[in-house]
């Protein structure tokens, strides 16, 4: 996120402009007609599905750098940080 950059809060998730308003267009889009996913929607989807698996995979990875992180805390002496 870049300084100064506001965060939305939605359903439970903190992020920069989260979702993306494109996705929400795209969303809406589908589910404004009754019909097939145009084939630039199609690519659109895929987009983002890969980025949906890339923010998962990172997602995942959090508690494996906090435990390396609360690790140099401790060494140092301080508090680990706690997770709930």
């Amino acid at each position: 996120m870049k300084s100064g950059e506001k965060v939305r809060f939605r359903m439970g998730v903190i992020g920069p402009k989260s979702p993306p308003q494109h996705h929400e267009k795209l969303f809406d889009d589908l589910q404004e007609v009754d019909a097939g996913p145009t084939p630039q929607q199609e690519i659109a989807l895929g987009d983002l599905q890969r980025e949906a698996r890339s923010v998962l995979e990172r997602w995942q990875a959090i508690p494996e750098k906090i435990a390396a992180v609360n690790a140099q805390l401790e060494a140092a002496g301080l508090e680990p940080i706690k997770v709930r």
